[in-house]
This record gives structure tokens, sequence and C-alpha cells, in this order.
């Protein structure tokens, strides 16, 4: 008896797939990619603005430590590293609070590498004010973000 079904009962045939199925799995894979490139690519900035808000977040907790326990704080910025520190009193091991690796560029630290916040108890000085003007410029992929501390306030934004 000859086999009349429209459809090959060969095996062989039954697990190959059409051209239309190849194409459309070759137009999902291409729409996915163009959907990961696009997300990826907006990472970068945000990487930026997540370390300065970080720092800044970072530096505003020095400051109240300093006003709340009286204490002077101590932050270190590594420049060839991407890293910083920050110290309770002066900088030494045992008075190292914290430790903090950035994700981007720590392009540069005015003036010098120490930023220090006083506590009320420094004469001539108000509780949580910083030693001098402070900036950091943080980079990556071209974008920079600046860090300005005042020094009579101690007031730190991101103008």
């Amino acid at each position: 008896m000859r086999n009349t079904s429209r459809f090959n009962k060969n095996p062989a045939f039954q697990r190959s797939f059409t051209l239309i199925e190849v194409i459309v799995v070759i137009i999902i894979i291409a729409v996915l990619y163009v959907v990961a490139v696009a997300s990826f690519s907006s990472i970068a900035p945000k990487r930026l603005d997540a370390d300065a808000r970080k720092i800044l977040s970072d530096l505003s907790w020095a400051r109240q430590l300093a006003v709340a326990k009286h204490y002077n704080y101590v932050i270190r910025f590594d420049t060839a590293g991407e890293t910083y520190r920050i110290y309770r009193d002066s900088v030494s091991s045992d008075n190292e609070v914290k430790y903090q690796r950035l994700g981007v560029d720590l392009y540069s630290v005015s003036p010098g590498t120490d930023l220090r916040f006083y506590t009320f108890s420094d004469t001539n000085r108000q509780a949580g004010t910083a030693d001098n003007n402070f900036t950091i410029t943080l980079r990556r992929e071209g974008k920079e973000k600046t860090i300005a501390v005042y020094q009579g306030t101690g007031y730190i934004e991101i103008p």
C-alpha cells in the first residue's frame, strides 16, 4: 500500500525546520541582541552617577559622624587605586572605618588626597566643617562628575 498522506512519515523530514521557522528565530535573536546592546550602552553614565552619589553619601556620613561622635574624620583618596578610605581621628589601619573601591576613574582630587571633617571640640572650627574647599572629579567613557566640599560649612554637593 502506498503512503497517500500529505505529510511524509520519514523521521528525517519530521525533525527538520522550515525556512520560515529559521528566519523567525534569526529575527527574534536579532531583536534581543539590539535590546541588550542598547541597555548595556546606558550603563556607563548610570555607573558614574551611582559612584558620585556613593561618594557624596559617604562624605555626608563621615561629616555626621564628626558631629555626633566627637571625633575628626579623615577621608583619604587614592587616585591610582580608584579607592578611598574613611578613618576616625587619624590615618592608621587601627582607625579605618570604611574602605570603598570605585567602578569609575577617580580622575582628580584637589587639593591633596586627604579631606578632614572636624568635630566641634576643635578650636576655631564649627562641627562638621571641612579643612578646605575640596573637589573630587570622576570620569567614565568621556563623561565627568564633580563632587564639591565647602570649607566653611562642610556642605557637600554634586554641582
